[in-house]
Order: structure tokens, then sequence, then C-alpha cells
């Protein structure tokens, strides 16, 4: 054999080696990372517990509206990946908006106007794509909600009705979705 030919043989044994050992180090980082929680699962986590202290303490209000605010914006920009409304909608957080009575009965969640704005406009980004459409009308009592935030607000708050008009509309785009939207199209008028 010629030594072009032994460093060659040489090369390819020592790249294959590298792809191998990267191929099973990133196998084996993959095994650990899908036990431990991803980042989207801590930003829902955060957000549902600064829910929880906005109602209790309402000293805590101006950092949880901080931690609202952002946690929804990182939310609304992963609406956009199906990875992403998988973990949404196995996370239950939607349970927290469909608790929201606008009039702020005994046994529900009173969000303020802000809050329900970052909801709305959340909603919105997750309402472009049509399996986010499937998404929103699947998910028990949230179409309700939207519907009851349009009529509370129909005189008052003209951005929130805007919104709720705007996820109606993207919902009207799923062929799925219009049965159900019809039969509650009184409630809109």
């Amino acid at each position: 054999m010629s030594a072009s030919n032994v460093n060659a043989q040489t090369i390819n044994a020592q790249t294959e080696n590298r792809f191998s050992m990267v191929g099973t180090s990133s196998a084996s980082n993959t095994s650990g990372a899908a036990s431990a929680p991803t980042l989207l699962h801590s930003i829902i986590k955060h957000l549902q517990k600064s829910f929880v202290l906005n109602v209790r303490d309402k000293s805590t209000q101006s950092t949880a509206s901080i931690t609202q605010k952002y946690s929804f914006a990182v939310l609304s920009n992963c609406a956009q990946s199906s990875e992403c409304k998988n973990i949404i909608w196995k996370s239950n957080l939607m349970m927290e908006f469909t608790a929201v009575e606008p009039q702020g009965g005994a046994s529900s969640l009173r969000f303020s106007v802000r809050v329900e704005r970052l909801w709305l406009t959340f909603l919105m980004s997750l309402s472009f794509t049509s399996d986010g459409q499937q998404f929103v009308m699947k998910f028990d009592g949230l179409l309700a909600t939207i519907i009851k935030l349009y009529e509370y607000y129909r005189q008052q708050q003209f951005d929130i009705q805007y919104l709720c008009l705007l996820i109606l509309r993207n919902l009207a785009f799923n062929q799925s979705n219009k049965s159900k939207l019809i039969s509650n199209r009184m409630n809109l008028l």
C-alpha cells in the first residue's frame, strides 16, 4: 500500500469515529433532555404561579405583571410551532383563561383588563394556523369565554372587543369550525 492510501484510510477512520461519537453523545443528550422540563414548561408554570400570586397578594402585582407580559410574549411567538402547541395543550394553561368571568363572579377569577388583553393577544396568535384554530375550538369553554369577553366589553374596551373579533374571524377560516361558530352566532348579535 502506498503512503497516500494509508493516510486516506486513517483520515476516514478518524472521521467515522468523530461522527459516531457525536451521534452517541447527541443520542444520550436527547434521552436525558426528554425527561427534563423544557423552557416552555418553566415559562407556563411561572405564568400560572403569577396568576395565583396576582389574586392572593396585591403587593406582588407589579412583578407579576412584568412576568405575565413577557411570558405571554414568548408564548405568542411559540404558538406558531406545533411542538409548542402540544406542550401548551398538555399543560392545561387554558383552564386559567376559561375560569375567567368578566363580571367577576364569586367562584371565578377576575383578571385585570391588561391581563385579559394579553390572553386575547396570545389566543389571536395561536389562531393564525389551522391546527391552532382546531386547538382553540377543541378546548371546552374557550369559545364561550371569548364570547363572554366580547359581550362584556362591547361598549367599554374597543381593543378587547377587536381582539375577540379577530380570534373569531381566524376561527372561521377553518371549515370544521364553522358549524360551532354558526351555532354561537346569536351570542354575538
